[in-house]
Order: C-alpha cells, then sequence, then structure tokens
C-alpha cells in the first residue's frame, strides 16, 4: 500500500481492521495490516473463510494498521510534508 490510496482503505485502518480488497493481478497476498483476494469469486470465499478462522491474527493485523495510519496521516506528519512542498517551490521561485 502507498500513501495515495483511497479513503475507504485509510478508513478501515483507522478504525483498527485488517483490510480485505481484490488483487488486481488475481494473486492472493497477505500484508502485515491486510489481505489482497483473487478475483475468482470461490477461490476468494475460501481464503476468506480462512481469514476468518484467525480472529487473534486479524485483531493484530488490526493493530499494525492504526499505527501504520496514524504515522502516515497524521496532522505533524501532514503539516511537515506541505512545508516540504512550500519551501520547494519557494526555492524553485528564487532559482528563476
Amino acid at each position: 500500500l502507498n500513501p495515495l490510496w483511497n479513503g475507504v482503505t485509510k478508513e478501515a485502518l483507522a478504525c483498527g481492521v485488517p483490510v480485505v480488497a481484490i488483487s488486481v493481478d488475481g494473486v492472493f497476498k497477505r500484508y502485515k495490516y491486510g489481505f489482497l483476494l483473487p478475483s475468482d469469486v470461490r477461490i476468494a470465499a475460501y481464503l476468506f473463510n480462512e481469514i476468518l478462522s484467525e480472529p487473534d491474527e486479524l485483531s493484530h493485523m488490526g493493530m499494525i494498521g492504526r499505527s501504520f495510519i496514524e504515522a502516515l496521516c497524521s496532522w505533524d506528519t501532514i503539516i511537515r510534508w506541505l512545508e516540504r512542498i512550500y519551501y520547494n517551490l519557494i526555492e524553485w521561485r528564487c532559482i528563476r
């Protein structure tokens, strides 16, 4: 996952729940804070049932996801990011 993903994913992580989505390339992938399921409905349903059978693991993934999103999307992080953009624009303007 990268910082440009949609808000639904960020909201799920902020709520402390693991993210489960369908993989574009159709391959099952396991991440620290969620899963990508294949697009085949039968396989996805089987894997989803397997995922649900591990509530402790899901809870742990949710905590990791929450910590990740708090660090990535905190106001301090966003302000530092915006400051860098503004300073770069000012520097670029001064060079021209």
